[in-house]
């Protein structure tokens, strides 16, 4: 389990309210460890497992291949295409482009103070120089 949102703990700890389904999470102390956790985006996620033999909390940090291959948000994922058409003459665009991305920008392409950005014409004519 990774950081969830207040909204969506309360849920698990509680179920729907109305019956339609039971809590997930019965343990209390559970439910403050998973309302602990982190995330710093572009950075390390926390998380928790557990299983009928043990529990225990860990820190995923991604590779630039996690982080592309499971981009979302909508920004990250115009990115891939963007770069992608870029790579449009090579045998596996797509493959070309996730490459590219997760050597260049592994933990996405980001403003200095964080966030997500779009590519800068420089960054894509790089990547249309460097087709593989």
């Amino acid at each position: 389990i990774l950081r969830m949102l207040e909204k969506d703990l309360q849920k698990a700890l509680l179920g729907s309210g109305d019956g339609a389904f039971p809590p997930l999470i019965e343990d209390k102390h559970i439910g403050e460890l998973i309302g602990s956790l982190t995330k710093k985006d572009g950075a390390y996620s926390q998380g928790l497992w557990w299983s009928d033999e043990a529990k225990g909390t860990f820190v995923f940090i991604p590779t630039g291949f996690d982080y592309w291959c499971a981009a979302s948000k909508p920004i990250e994922v115009e990115t891939v295409y963007e770069v992608s058409t870029a790579f449009g003459n090579a045998a596996r665009p797509y493959f070309s482009a996730v490459k590219w991305l997760a050597e260049n920008f592994p933990m996405g392409v980001r403003h200095p103070h964080g966030g997500l950005r779009k590519l800068a014409e420089t960054e894509l004519a790089e990547a249309r120089e460097r087709r593989v």
